[in-house]
């Protein structure tokens, strides 16, 4: 028999059973914190098929209970319910207050048949005037609304810090698909904060799934070689135009495809040519109007095979270019549906031929990860397609391909890619089973802060992460501005425009200046030969080189451009320099910023990883005024400014000077596909966003704004999350730096002398380690390194991305050090012959002497010390 209870212990418990403690939830203001706090842990203990219940006072209103329910994931519903009198001992002022506080009224009843309800400051009126009010209660019993993926779902947001104290977080709309893809993104990040953007033709393992996919279902024998996976098809349809025509070339589409075509058509200058329907009045317009690419679009309703056969002939007997567009019949599906016209063209003579594009446009929840499917056997339009991708970055994300994966994953009973694909075994045969190390690329491929990645999983959750919304963009733009003032110093009277990415930023500037100036431009460029022509080729603007290649640091002065003969409309710089990383003073950037005005000429600067060459990251505050007041180029370390952003010298008046940036380089996540130009000329950034193809997503958008936010009001107060990162990073990079280092010798490394901190980048002059460069790099190329290198007078040099994983670097390092050892091992055996050679030919008494060199051993060695009239050499 227990004990009687303590009468003041239960007195205790029952003033605690009507009210509770502040919970950090949502739902405090309605009295219903202990409860949502329940449903948040209920996830834990809840098993398969299981229900929740909960007998819960009808005082907030039913409407707000249901929605501390579904808020959650959860489906209500109502067991039973009645009104009771509200007790006399539980005062309902503390309710009463929290209605001031919210603005949001509780339910009380003034008889239980009432139908309309009273507030509670109502209700205590009528109370303390010895009245009487009555309340609901309710019994509830909810469900998880997707089943066993609530469970997964809530379990890793959990793991990241998202629960249900984030006001924002509403998982009512959430349905499978998007849970689905939620828990896969929220998995992957767990495991690897690495946000990389693919290849640019979609990372290879993912082009492998794909090339599957079509083999069983199209009954093809495609590889991944044979497919470009590109973003929507706006965007990829601009990249095969682009890649395919010139200026004044004619395209052929058919109705079907014109509304979609004329954009493309008219900012790259191709005249667009439309016809109906039929493939046989488009096979007829071929002959007669021979244009350049034809553009084919079946509808849903179907084409005649032969009609389209016929098409295909008539088109490859021209040499004609055919792209068959299959989006409105294509379907991911488990059943073998024949594959449509890729494969029903499969047998054809010219089934090769035709460029077959698929749009995956088929999801309502993200549709900015829709992709675009490009299936040809064709090198030549894979290389010009990727050339013109990489510089207009029309290419995927990595959400792109995490979305899709997973689909194919599902629609694909086996799975044909888990073995090691062909081309792929093939490579590693050539270079001796090694894995391919890229040294050279420009990415940061850091890891993202955790906050962002928080952040991106948390966008998704948004039924409108994929759409885009001029509100939201109008907010990331304020956002940049305040970061580059924060950051750099500049003023507050920015105008930004937004792109998919720094590069794209630099193009899109190229064709909007275009446009506005109405006639074509020439660019003067200030960096290696190879940097920027490219992109300037395909915007159609002439490039003129403004450097000597023999300069030390390749920084642009203005005698540099006192000596450019050529008429340039605009001046094209990097800060910092490229390769060598050297930065420009406040004097540099006011004396160039002087002449390019002085003429009458634009400024253009890509300050894309600027940031990360400033040694205020590894410091402890250097200021103690506010961030937005921070300005760059006061701060010097040894008496000499590392770091002045160009904005930072410029007047009010200055709007012919347009910057870049990014988010890809100083915070490791090129997979956002976020950049900006930034300039004080309203009318620039109008004309540049009218040639823009298509906005930004939203989940880019809110992310990349929270990224920003974080960067102008911490990164540089130490113990920000912001800056452990960007300390993180720096650390990071000189570790590598030293690895390197330690390889080369500081004699091959070039950094300016006052440069002590370590960028993203190293430069490694080649010549200094080898008297035959090109034999090193191919030594290299055989070992799967890949470094990017340009001359620079007469020597060889290499950039080196410091971003990679030490072990990655290590590896590298190793490879290039056996070489090394080898050479230095060849080159100790080549001397001792060219000297045996050099004292037999002294011996000699015969004024002309015939010499064998040994094999291996180089004649220009031996010439090099001997007057080349005293012999004669047989190289064998």
């Amino acid at each position: 028999q227990p004990d009687a209870p303590d009468r003041s212990l239960t007195k205790v418990l029952y003033d605690l059973g009507n009210y509770c403690a502040v919970q950090g939830l949502v739902e405090d203001s309605f009295g219903l914190g202990l409860n949502a706090a329940a449903l948040d842990q209920s996830h834990d203990i809840l098993r398969e098929n299981g229900t929740i219940i909960l007998n819960l006072a009808g005082r907030p209103g039913k409407n707000v209970v249901k929605r501390m329910f579904t808020r959650r994931g959860l489906q209500p519903k109502t067991l039973w319910r009645t009104r009771i009198f509200q007790a006399g001992d539980t005062s309902v002022d503390p309710l009463a207050k929290l209605e001031a506080q919210t603005g949001k009224d509780f339910e009380f009843f003034l008889h239980r048949q009432s139908e309309r309800s009273v507030s509670a400051r109502t209700a205590s009126k009528v109370l303390r005037a010895g009245g009487s009010v009555w309340h609901e209660l309710r019994v509830y019993e909810a469900e998880p609304k997707l089943g066993d993926s609530w469970r997964s779902l809530v379990r890793c947001l959990r793991r990241l810090g998202i629960t249900g104290a984030n006001r924002d977080i509403d998982l009512e709309p959430v349905n499978e698909e998007q849970a689905q893809f939620v828990i896969a993104l929220a998995d992957t990040f767990e495991k690897d904060l690495h946000l990389r953007l693919p290849d640019a033709s979609g990372s290879q393992s993912f082009r492998d799934k794909v090339a599957a996919y079509l083999n069983r279902y199209a009954g093809r024998e495609l590889t991944s070689q044979d497919l470009f996976i590109g973003p929507n098809r706006a965007m990829t349809y601009y990249s095969m135009v682009l890649a395919l025509t010139r200026r004044g070339d004619v395209v052929l589409v058919n109705v079907y495809l014109e509304a979609l075509l004329k954009p493309v058509c008219a900012e790259l200058g191709v005249e667009l040519v439309a016809c109906s329907n039929s493939a046989e009045e488009v096979s007829e317009l071929l002959e007669l109007l021979k244009p350049t690419i034809v553009v084919f679009a079946v509808e849903e309703s179907g084409a005649s095979l032969n009609e389209v056969r016929t098409l295909v002939s008539r088109a490859a007997e021209n040499r004609i270019p055919v792209l068959i567009d299959e989006t409105a019949i294509f379907d991911i599906t488990s059943k073998a549906t024949g594959g449509g016209l890729i494969g029903a063209l499969s047998d054809d003579p010219y089934a090769n031929f035709p460029i077959f594009i698929i749009g995956l446009e088929k999801s309502s929840v993200y549709p900015e990860l829709n992709v675009t499917i490009v299936a040809a056997r064709n090198e030549d339009l894979h290389r010009k397609l990727l050339g013109a991708a990489s510089n207009t970055y029309a290419r995927i994300s990595r959400f792109h391909e995490l979305y899709y994966e997973g689909l194919f994953d599902e629609m694909t009973i086996f799975r044909m890619w888990d073995e090691t694909p062909e081309n792929e075994v093939l490579e590693r045969q050539l270079t001796g089973g090694k894995d391919k190390i890229d040294l050279g690329h420009g990415v940061n491929h850091g890891e993202i802060p955790f906050f962002l990645a928080k952040a991106l999983v948390q966008s998704f959750l948004d039924r409108t992460a994929g759409r885009s919304f001029p509100d939201e963009e109008a907010a990331l733009k304020t956002s940049v501005a305040q970061f580059l003032s924060a950051t750099r110093g500049c003023g507050s009277n920015l105008k930004v425009s937004l792109h998919h990415g720094r590069w794209p930023a630099i193009y899109n500037t190229f064709i909007g200046l275009r446009e506005m100036r109405k006639r074509a431009l020439k660019v003067g460029v200030a960096g290696p030969p190879d940097h920027l022509e490219g992109l300037l080729q395909l915007a159609g603007v002439e490039f003129i080189p403004l450097l000597d290649q023999n300069s030390p640091s390749l920084k642009l002065t203005t005698r540099d451009l006192d000596e450019c003969t050529a008429q340039i409309d605009i001046v094209y710089m990097s800060n910092p320099a490229l390769p060598t990383g050297e930065t420009y003073s406040t004097e540099e950037h006011r004396q160039l910023v002087q002449w390019v005005e002085a003429h009458g000429l634009w400024l253009f600067v890509d300050e894309g990883h600027a940031l990360l060459y400033t040694d205020t990251i590894l410091e402890s505050p250097l200021s103690s005024e506010a961030p937005s007041k921070f300005n760059m180029a006061n701060f010097l370390v040894g008496g000499i400014s590392l770091y002045s952003c160009v904005l930072a010298s410029l007047r009010p008046c200055a709007d012919h000077i347009a910057v870049f940036g990014g988010v890809s380089r100083e915070f490791a996540a090129g997979g956002l596909r976020v950049g900006w130009m930034a300039t004080m000329s309203s009318m620039l950034v109008n004309a540049v966003d009218s040639v823009r193809l298509a906005a930004l997503p939203n989940f880019a958008l809110r992310s990349c704004r929270v990224l920003l936010g974080a960067a102008a009001g911490g990164v540089f107060i130490s113990g920000t999350e912001i800056n452990r990162f960007m300390r993180q990073q720096k650390e990071r990079f000189a570790i590598n730096h030293k690895c390197i280092m330690n390889t080369v010798g500081a004699h091959a490394m070039m950094a300016p002398r006052s440069q002590q901190q370590h960028g993203l980048f190293c430069t490694v002059n080649l010549s200094k380690l080898s008297e035959e460069p090109s034999e090193l790099l191919r030594a290299l190329e055989k070992v799967n390194v890949k470094l990017n290198v340009l001359k620079m007078g007469t020597d060889v040099v290499a950039r080196v991305n410091l971003s990679e994983r030490y072990d990655v670097v290590a590896e590298g390092m190793r490879r290039l050090s056996d070489i090394l050892h080898s050479q230095r091992i060849s080159s100790d055996a080549d001397d001792m012959a060219v000297n045996m050679l050099k004292m037999a030919l002294v011996n000699s008494s015969n004024s002309q002497t015939k010499l064998e060199l040994p094999t291996g051993v180089h004649a220009s060695r031996f010439c090099s010390s001997v007057p080349w009239h005293m012999c004669l050499l047989t190289y064998c």
